[in-house]
């Protein structure tokens, strides 16, 4: 392949960032995601380690486990997405649709955990308005 074909064909790859804290469930969701075509951006398991990323670039889209352990959330990560209007969804195993506030209400999605592989495609396709 050329150097040309190789940059077009990098520039059109699309980016999934996955926050999971569970490391099995992690690898089981970012193999998903990839043989649906997509690039995956971690899978990182903390608050933390997802923010500093998203300090140095921002995925398409991103799907994050709401809850990541003892009284901690992905909140802080999905406002920081869609301040920069980057589309969420939360894999959670929690029902309810109030992960944030009222205000971001109807800016994101939410799949319920866990999921098979036509689930996360049409979530996907929906999250980036494509049909894959």
């Amino acid at each position: 392949m050329s150097d040309a074909a190789q940059h077009q064909q990098s520039a059109t790859e699309v980016t999934i960032l996955i926050v999971e804290d569970d490391p099995l469930v992690a690898m089981d969701l970012a193999m998903q995601v990839e043989d649906l075509g997509y690039v995956v951006i971690g899978p990182f398991h903390d608050v933390g380690s997802a923010l500093e990323h998203l300090d140095l670039a921002l995925p398409d889209a991103a799907i994050l486990d709401y809850n990541l352990g003892a009284d901690t959330t992905s909140r802080a990560i999905a406002e920081r997405l869609i301040e920069a209007s980057v589309p969420v969804t939360f894999l959670s195993g929690y029902s309810g649709d109030d992960f944030l506030s009222e205000e971001n209400a109807g800016l994101y999605s939410v799949l319920s955990k866990p999921i098979a592989a036509p689930e996360l495609k049409q979530g996907l396709a929906g999250m980036l308005d494509l049909e894959r």
